[in-house]
């Protein structure tokens, strides 16, 4: 009686470890993700448009949502980031303006993958001085796929710092390459 039991339960686990290795081996990773099953997501204060691969913002407040289908066979992945340029909505605000959209632009047919993550700066003295972060706001790492018109919402608010009129800048690095968006406030 014994013997059957152990077997059935040595059945019941190789079956498992069976089924789990056939999902792994189905399943994958993240990078070979159905491109037909990412969906856009906007989370608070930053937000993107046109796909993301299921990555969660520390900010949450509602947002919208649109899907793109990726699986045109006239759209590939960016290798580089050479085509990519990136801008600023508005580009020129008043002290009482909060948020802004950076805008990426892609000169070619192609898409690419994009993190939440940027550095604010403020030109002050001839040098670009980073603006810090306020007090217990996070970006958490996330790869969002991306394409020509992508926009990341960014809030001042999110900054420790007492804004005044001048020169300020966006940074991004996307596939090695660091782009930036330059924005004025004026007094």
């Amino acid at each position: 009686m014994k013997k059957a039991v152990l077997l059935t339960m040595l059945i019941c686990v190789l079956s498992c470890l069976l089924f789990v290795g056939c999902a792994l081996s189905d399943g994958g990773d993240a990078s070979s993700a159905n491109p037909d099953d990412t969906e856009s997501r906007v989370d608070g204060a930053q937000s993107q448009s046109h796909g993301s691969t299921s990555a969660e913002h520390a900010e949450s407040a509602g947002g919208d949502s649109n899907t793109q289908d990726t699986s045109s066979s006239n759209v590939s992945l960016a290798e580089n980031a050479d085509s990519l340029t990136i801008e600023i909505n508005p580009s020129q605000a008043t002290l009482s303006d909060r948020d802004f959209r950076l805008i990426f632009r892609n000169s070619e047919d192609t898409q690419f993958y994009y993190g939440l993550e940027y550095t604010l700066e403020h030109y002050d003295d001839g040098e670009w001085k980073s603006v810090a972060f306020a007090p217990g706001f996070e970006i958490l790492s996330a790869a969002y796929l991306g394409a020509d018109g992508t926009e990341l919402e960014i809030s001042l608010d999110n900054h420790d710092y007492t804004f005044q009129a001048g020169r300020y800048r966006i940074s991004k690095t996307v596939l090695g390459k660091t782009l930036y968006a330059e924005f004025e406030i004026l007094g």
